[in-house]
């Protein structure tokens, strides 16, 4: 079931258009609110994650889970592993 501070974090995300933070504990699901985000909205999303290996892993999570998703994962290493990365801006 869906918390509070999650339906506030999408309905200001898809119909007010408003830059949103949500800040939870650990548990909270706070990467519903990206799934749900990203299924709803045909917008580009910028997620700051603090820790490479949860980011990494929600990537492939958003990837897997959201039909039509395109997520990236950028870090300070990508240069490294990507010689030319390249952003969808029209899909």
């Amino acid at each position: 079931m869906p918390r509070v501070g999650q339906i506030e974090a999408v309905a200001r995300l898809v119909y007010d258009q408003g830059d949103t933070v949500l800040v939870a504990a650990t548990g909270y699901r706070k990467s519903a609110v990206l799934y749900a985000f990203s299924a709803l909205a045909d917008k580009i999303m910028v997620q700051i994650v603090p820790l490479t290996k949860l980011g990494e892993n929600q990537t492939d999570d958003i990837a897997r889970n959201v039909p039509n998703s395109k997520p990236v994962w950028i870090d300070g290493d990508t240069h490294l592993k990507v010689s030319r990365v390249r952003l969808p801006l029209n899909p």
